[in-house]
């Protein structure tokens, strides 16, 4: 969790951006990132955080009664 990073790292300044899509990161000016193996530039250095985990989509009955509810799948990669 970040709380447990401020609490054991106090002098390092976390700014946390989340982006939908690719990044490159080093023309951001970022000094580090965490990504989607497949959002990964080749030429980056990678360490794994997580096993692959699958994605779901979640929504509240109020958003469902609003929205309906989907009638199909995305396909699986």
């Amino acid at each position: 969790m970040a709380s447990d990073f401020i609490a054991k790292y106090p002098d390092i300044k976390l700014d946390i951006t989340i982006i939908d899509g690719p990044i490159d990161i080093v023309a951001g000016g970022l000094d580090a990132g965490i990504g989607a193996g497949a959002l990964i530039a080749k030429d980056m250095s990678a360490v794994r955080l997580a096993p692959d985990s699958r994605l779901m989509a979640l929504a509240s009955r109020s958003c469902l009664k609003r929205h309906g509810t989907p009638r199909t799948r995305p396909a699986r990669p």
